[in-house]
């Protein structure tokens, strides 16, 4: 009993009780007080149980889309290959492509030139028929 005085007698709504009345309310208190601290314990050992269980529900709920990820990249990885060997097989055609047009390109340039020749030629035949 911290704090607290000792009454031989207490005064309540003008009657008098007894140290002996006053103990016994103070025990009843106690042990209802006690009852009480038990009560919050359990509730709070159950509170924990509880959340233990939605921890172990959210890790499963976790683990599981970590299952569903790692099959995602696994599918990635397998379709990549896939992808790979397309990929390889279009750059291989479009480097051919590129020899060819590279082998191309300079006879073009040389026909260019010497059609742009020719049409130099008939444009100076043609300016010299309407002169004259």
């Amino acid at each position: 009993m911290k704090g607290v005085k000792v009454l031989t007698k207490a005064k309540v709504n003008g009657n008098t009780r007894t140290l002996a009345m006053v103990l016994k309310s103070e025990r009843e208190l106690l042990s209802a007080n006690k009852e009480q601290e038990l009560e919050i314990h359990r509730l709070k050992l159950m509170l924990e149980v509880k959340n233990k269980e939605v921890s172990g529900v959210q890790l499963k709920d976790l683990c599981l889309k970590q299952i569903e990820e790692i099959r995602s990249l696994k599918n990635s990885i397998l379709f990549r290959d896939t992808m790979n060997s397309q990929l390889q097989e279009l750059l291989e055609q479009q480097g051919s492509v590129l020899n060819q047009a590279k082998q191309l390109i300079p006879t073009l340039q040389r026909q260019v030139t010497s059609l742009t020749g020719q049409l130099q030629y008939f444009a100076d035949d043609l300016a010299e028929t309407l002169v004259a």
